[in-house]
């Protein structure tokens, strides 16, 4: 399992942060992406990694 977060907005930073501190808590890998990315380039790499793990 894979987790892709992107997020913009008020506080963007503070929320990226949360989200890369919960992963390393939990343990399940997280991409954690600002506004800078879009998110159809997201979608493409978690594409990218379902056809790799296949």
């Amino acid at each position: 399992m894979q987790l892709y977060v992107r997020r913009g907005g008020p506080n963007y930073q503070k929320g990226l942060a949360k989200m890369r501190s919960l992963a390393e808590e939990i343990g399940v890998p997280i991409e954690v992406y600002g506004p800078e990315t879009t998110m159809t380039g997201i979608c493409k790499q978690a594409i990218d990694f379902i056809t790799a793990a296949a």
